[in-house]
């Protein structure tokens, strides 16, 4: 009985160990104003900086007539980079960046992505609260450098919880 106790324990303990710590915001449906993602399986979390947009929030949200429009600035390391999403959206759903004029972009000093018919993108809109003006949901996307189609990122763990105008 005792060697399976140690057994256990060092299973226990190997598993605690071995767990990689989720360092994105948890998703929410508050308004919470965030928005992050894994770029090429790097964290990264909109930030709030003194260049940034909406007088330095780093995040600014539109929604009306049904287009959804988000831009989210990240600055870390003085290296500045932005997610833009622009969706025609009437519903919580699945939204394709291949359908209409839906298009998720990717800024960095590395160059413009955007998604093209050889890439994808994807938001799935979990809540939209007209009341209370929130827009919730989750993105992933590849992208192809403008400059460069070969050069190609990919974004996945998308969220978002943002209040719009």
């Amino acid at each position: 009985m005792e060697t399976l106790t140690k057994i256990i324990y060092g299973a226990v303990i190997l598993l605690t160990v071995s767990c990689k710590k989720d360092d994105l915001p948890k998703a929410t449906q508050e308004g919470k104003n965030i928005m992050a993602a894994k770029v090429n399986g790097k964290t990264w979390v909109k930030t709030a900086c003194w260049s940034c947009i909406e007088g330095g929030s780093g995040l600014r949200a539109n929604y009306a007539n049904n287009i959804l429009n988000i831009v989210a600035q990240q600055e870390k390391d003085s290296a500045k980079s932005s997610i833009e999403f622009l969706f025609s959206v009437d519903s919580p759903g699945r939204y394709l960046s291949t359908s209409g004029f839906n298009e998720i972009n990717y800024l960095s000093k590395a160059g413009y992505y955007e998604t093209t018919a050889n890439t994808i993108g994807e938001i799935n809109i979990t809540k939209i609260d007209k009341t209370n003006k929130i827009i919730s949901g989750t993105f992933s996307f590849t992208a192809e450098n403008k400059d460069n189609p070969n050069d190609i990122i990919t974004v996945t763990d998308g969220r978002f919880d943002v209040t719009y105008n």
